[in-house]
Order: C-alpha cells, then structure tokens, then sequence
C-alpha cells in the first residue's frame, strides 16, 4: 500500500507553530513543500519493510528526519528559501523536525501495518 502524504492537512498546524516568528513565512510557503516532496519519496521507498528496527514511530521519526536531511539543501542560494543565517539554520532544523512528527504521528497505523511480521 502506497501512503500519499496530504501536504494540505498538515499546512495549517505549521503555519499556526511557526507562522508567527520572523522567518515564518518561509517555513510555511516552498521549504515546506521540499519537506514534504523529501517525506514522500521516503514513504514511497518504505524502508520499515525491509528494516525491522523501524517499528516504533519513534524510529520511523528518526530515519525519515535523516533522509530528509540529508537530501535537502538548506544553503542552496537558487532556492526561495535561502537565508544566509544560522538562525535560518535553526528554524529549519525545527520546521523538519515539527513536519516530521506530524506526518508519523498520522501515518503511524498505515506504516505499522505493513511491518514485517516477527519470526
């Protein structure tokens, strides 16, 4: 079963969390969308189904938050989103780390039935 993130049910809480801070805006409009795209293409390879430490929302958190991570660019000056700032660093560490446990949080039952089945 292929989960399909619904980028418009989370938007709303991260606006509310975040939208009311300096650098807000930003987090709400294209890096949350890099967010998002990032969250997919980690649901779309399913690693809980070949990696059985991930069988906790707590580690589906962890691994999802280092893919994402280590797939975005936080300092790409061709992006919207650029903010030459380790404030900017910072919040967009928070803004993936808020994104992250939302979308487990809420796909938790779907990711846990497709868990391998113990031996």
């Amino acid at each position: 079963m292929a989960i399909q993130i619904d980028k418009e049910m989370f938007k709303d809480r991260v606006r509310q969390n975040f939208g009311r801070r300096k650098y807000g805006d930003m987090a709400c409009g294209d890096y949350q969308d890099e967010i998002y795209n990032l969250a997919q293409e980690w649901f779309d390879k399913e690693p809980w189904k070949e990696d059985p430490s991930l069988d906790t929302p707590r580690e589906c958190r962890i691994d999802m938050k280092r893919y994402i991570k280590d797939n975005i660019d936080i300092d790409d000056e061709e992006k919207a989103w650029f903010v030459p700032s380790f404030i900017w660093v910072w919040l967009a560490q928070q803004v993936i780390v808020f994104i992250v446990r939302l979308i487990v949080e809420y796909y938790w039952d779907d990711i846990f039935q497709e868990l391998p089945a113990e031996s």
